[in-house]
């Protein structure tokens, strides 16, 4: 399970991700990102990974668009700073003059976490989004 709030601040706008990033969660995170890109008004794009457990395939190449978009990572303990570090070393961001709008980037690496979330489960529970 994944919960997902977003925190719509003065200085930033937040996504705060708790729990597992994978299967059926992928395509819930990137439906609350591209949600929450419309709401910018300039603001950076932040993606609060501290309480996340494990991030799938799906999960790190939906991070990498992220990344390539400009959204910002905060992450705790090892594996989650050591999958931020190597999506910022293995997919570099764009120029602000050059990045392309996030509907129309990456549909590659778009439809290659498509595809490794595709056999994903429905999830059990109930997802969480909390607009605070």
């Amino acid at each position: 399970m994944l919960r997902i709030t977003l925190l719509d601040e003065l200085q930033q706008v937040t996504l705060k991700l708790e729990g597992c990033l994978a299967g059926f969660w992928v395509k819930e995170t990137e439906t609350a990102w591209r949600s929450a890109q419309s709401g910018l008004e300039r603001r950076p794009l932040v993606v609060d990974m501290k309480a996340v457990d494990q991030v799938d395939q799906a999960g790190a190449y939906l991070l990498a668009l992220l990344y390539q978009q400009g959204v910002r990572f905060i992450a705790s303990g090892t594996a989650m700073t050591e999958l931020v570090r190597s999506i910022a070393e293995e997919w570099p961001q764009p120029s602000l003059a050059t990045r392309i709008p996030a509907k129309r980037s990456s549909r590659a690496l778009t439809q290659t976490f498509k595809e490794a979330a595709g056999h994903a489960k429905e999830p059990q529970e109930a997802r969480t989004i909390r607009k605070t």
